[in-house]
């Protein structure tokens, strides 16, 4: 959050003084190159924090810097989110069975012992014998 807070901070003075207003959270997404819900989740972060200030008015919200001092009380590193720890398990998970797969096709093809017996039976039938009910 620490790298992402000083982007935003910086973006929005860029914004300002390019445009001698303050800019809207489009145009500080597309100066970061970030999805807009992105940029979105990140200022109402730093709004709660009182690091940005949100003005609204009518339709659009335009951001100014607040607390910029604030940002060094954030942590560096951010704890990765549940949802990354997922995919990672989940392609670990992927790649496991294809490896599986793939040592399954090195092999060849192994019949198990009932398809050879059934095998035999289909090309000579009187080599199978045939429980007696009467036994």
């Amino acid at each position: 959050m620490y790298a992402k807070a000083h982007a935003f901070v910086a973006a929005i003075r860029v914004l300002e003084h390019l445009h001698q207003r303050p800019p809207v959270l489009s145009d500080i997404a597309a100066l970061l190159a970030l999805a807009t819900d992105e940029a979105s989740r990140i200022s109402r972060r730093l709004e709660e924090l009182g690091i940005v200030n949100v003005v609204k008015s009518g339709v659009e919200e335009r951001f100014s810097i607040g607390d910029f001092l604030k940002i060094e009380t954030l942590p560096h590193e951010e704890a990765t989110p549940a949802m990354q720890d997922e995919v990672q398990r989940l392609k670990a998970q992927k790649e496991s069975k294809l490896q599986e797969l793939e040592s399954l096709i090195k092999k060849g093809p192994a019949k198990p012992a009932l398809f050879h017996e059934l095998d035999r039976a289909l090309k000579d039938p009187s080599s199978r014998k045939k429980p007696n009910p009467l036994d």
